[in-house]
């Protein structure tokens, strides 16, 4: 990311997500933030037991298409980054915000540019995460099962009022890999999809988009 203009880079993964109970507090980079946050919007001030339960359940719903993934990943790339030379408060997970007034507030703090890093998955920030405006970079570390994911997921960063003219978007994967077959069917739905739109396609159920998804999963 830009040092320059504080850039902020997004990763999305939806496995080895870190276990709530050992979340820390959001950094100071957030909550430096808070009451700033609560003037301009003092409904945003909840309990934690507002946290915003669809996005609960789809994230939980997503990891079980990847079966029982307990290692932590986002706290071994944390490390790393560190090691790299990242401050630790410029380093956040989504699930750090446990409610929705502190999602506003991590959400003003990536705007700013004092988040540098945040890791979410695509249940929790594909959609509706307004963070867009110093966005250099985008990762998608695992491969989404819809489409859709990746749209809305690189919509985070590519949209009106990102004060960056380019986004860089990168996608990781092993050569001749599961991964690889995966990006390979996501590109054959998209395609059946893009297709059905321009009138190609009679019915979408020429192709059976479905069908590739047990593909992948089997």
């Amino acid at each position: 990311a830009s040092i320059e203009m504080r850039g902020t880079q997004l990763v999305f993964l939806d496995i080895g997500v870190p276990a709530k109970e050992s979340l820390k507090p959001l950094p100071k980079s957030v909550s430096a933030t808070a009451f700033k946050a609560i003037e301009e919007d003092p409904s945003a001030v909840e309990d934690d037991d507002d946290v915003v339960d669809d996005e609960t359940e789809a994230e939980e719903a997503r990891q079980a298409l990847y079966g029982n993934v307990t290692q932590d990943l986002y706290s071994e790339l944390r490390l790393l980054l560190i090691e790299k030379g990242v401050k630790p408060d410029e380093i956040v997970f989504i699930h750090q915000a446990q409610n929705p007034g502190e999602q506003l507030r991590l959400y003003k703090a990536v705007k700013a540019g004092r988040v540098r890093v945040l890791m979410t998955t695509r249940a929790k920030g594909g959609t509706g995460m307004n963070v867009q405006d110093r966005v250099t970079t985008i990762h998608q570390l695992d491969v989404p099962w819809r489409p859709d994911d990746v749209e809305q997921s690189e919509g985070r960063g590519i949209r009106q009022g990102n004060l960056n003219a380019t986004v860089e978007i990168v996608r990781y994967l092993t050569r001749k890999s599961y991964d690889e077959y995966k990006w390979m069917l996501l590109a054959k739905k998209q395609g059946a999809i893009s297709a059905f739109m321009r009138g190609e396609l009679s019915r979408l159920e020429d192709v059976d988009v479905t069908k590739l998804d047990y593909e992948v999963a089997s």
